[in-house]
């Protein structure tokens, strides 16, 4: 993640939106195939072999020019692993960049309409101004409450989380 990250952040400060890079992240897991994997890890192609090969693919499913540049340096840089390390953390540094808070909400229960909402109407209350987007489950496992999850912040009101607690006391 540490080397991840700062080229990451770097593509997201250039693209234009979230659902240009959402859409862009889609191509990459198309294209991501076993032998492209295959390809672009392969030790004695040149980088410049690479990019010159996956150049034009790139350019006709249409990434952006800047993810264009983006993929270059990977390659270029051979960085090749971010590639398959970009679709497991990506849609998380998008929401996080573009300041979207992926909230999951897992009940004891289904959930009434009115539960459901106050909790969502508490966060939006509090942070007005911030985009979410919505998870509900249901995992009987927990016996009673509920565990909200929002991006790395976990609130674990649940009756099995009291009741081990309280075991361990």
């Amino acid at each position: 993640m540490k080397v991840l990250s700062p080229y990451v952040l770097s593509w997201l400060k250039n693209s234009a939106s979230e659902e240009i890079c959402f859409k862009e992240m889609k191509l990459l897991e198309q294209i991501m195939t076993p032998a492209v994997t295959e390809f672009i890890n392969h030790p004695k192609i040149t980088p410049s072999e690479k990019w010159l090969t996956l150049k034009e693919s790139f350019e006709k499913l249409g990434f952006s020019p800047i993810t264009l540049n983006f993929f270059k340096l990977i390659i270029e840089k051979s960085r090749y692993r971010i590639f398959t390390e970009i679709l497991k953390v990506y849609p998380q540094l998008i929401r996080e960049y573009f300041g979207t808070f992926v909230v999951k909400i897992i009940w004891a229960l289904p959930p009434s309409e009115a539960d459901s909402s106050a909790i969502k109407n508490i966060l939006i209350t509090q942070y007005p101004k911030t985009k979410w987007e919505w998870e509900e489950n249901v995992d009987p496992s927990l016996r009673a409450g509920c565990i909200v999850k929002i991006n790395h912040l976990v609130i674990d009101g649940s009756l099995k989380f009291f009741s081990s607690t309280l075991l361990n006391l």
